[in-house]
């Protein structure tokens, strides 16, 4: 019983002792975006889609995430200037989304989104995200 112990102790020590000097003591952090959207009377948007296009006149790229209940959350994200804007969904028919079984209240864009956002060069939401760590971005809308 002791020989197994003593090798259980060698082993975790090894483990420990590989994990320092493979450099994995302190965590990796690569840059991610932690988000909130309200519109301009501070409703939580939600059930909308935001894309954030980064490094346009350079070819860079665009991701999208879909914001619920005022929240985004973009986990792996390119740093430097980034455009945000919304993909807002043109509006369904409240008799069909019954039928489907979707509250019409709830399948609609909580907040009112308007039609300046919903282009990146109209948008004017614009950010910069950091090299390393969490970006957190806060995006508050104008009526108009």
């Amino acid at each position: 019983m002791t020989s197994q112990v003593c090798l259980l102790w060698r082993s975790a020590g090894l483990c420990g002792f590989l994990l320092l000097a493979l450099g994995c003591s302190q965590p990796v952090t690569q840059p991610h975006i932690v988000g909130t959207a309200v519109d301009a009377e501070g409703t939580k948007i939600s059930n909308v889609e935001l894309a954030l296009r980064s490094g346009a006149d350079k070819g860079g790229g665009e991701i999208t995430v879909i914001v619920k209940d005022g929240v985004f959350y973009v986990p792996a994200a390119t740093p430097g200037p980034v455009t945000a804007y919304f993909k807002v969904p043109p509006p369904q028919n409240p008799d069909y989304l019954k039928s489907t079984g979707v509250n019409p209240e709830k399948a609609a864009v909580a907040g009112k989104i308007a039609p300046k956002y919903t282009n990146a060069k109209t948008s004017g939401l614009t950010y910069q995200v950091n090299d390393k760590g969490e970006t957190k971005i806060d995006i508050k809308l104008d009526a108009k």
